[in-house]
């Protein structure tokens, strides 16, 4: 069964989206920041990342993308963002190569079905 990592800090999309992913066969671990989803990945390798911008603060995820892509097992793991953010609006207060370490960006309110047909072509890359 393929596993997925899911951060973000609002308990209503962690619970819908864990809902619908395992409806449709995926594993689902969650995260509600990013301190917990450091954690997790001490101890799990998930197939795929899925990750709010804005949490603990407005770019906190995509800080995190960096910090996930310094660990040497999370160097090619698909990471999707999901965010009510457009990445326009993130590009101008982001380096480039931010943008080019994520695979995917969905801007919420995210159609779920969409979401877990993006996540299955994720894990078969």
């Amino acid at each position: 069964m393929t596993q997925v990592l899911l951060v973000d800090d609002d308990p209503d999309f962690l619970e819908i989206t864990r809902l619908v992913l395992i409806h449709h066969g995926i594993e689902v671990l969650t995260a509600s920041n990013r301190a917990q989803a450091m954690s997790i990945l001490q101890q799990e390798h998930p197939a795929v990342i899925l990750l709010d911008v804005m949490m603990t603060y407005t770019l906190d995820g995509m800080d995190m993308v960096t910090q996930i892509r310094r660990l040497p097992d999370f160097r090619d793991t698909p990471i999707l963002v999901i965010s009510s953010l457009r990445p326009s609006q993130v590009a101008e207060m982001l380096p480039a190569s931010a943008l080019q370490q994520i695979q995917g960006w969905l801007v919420k309110p995210v159609r779920l079905e969409e979401l877990a047909q993006k996540v299955r072509a994720l894990c078969k890359e």
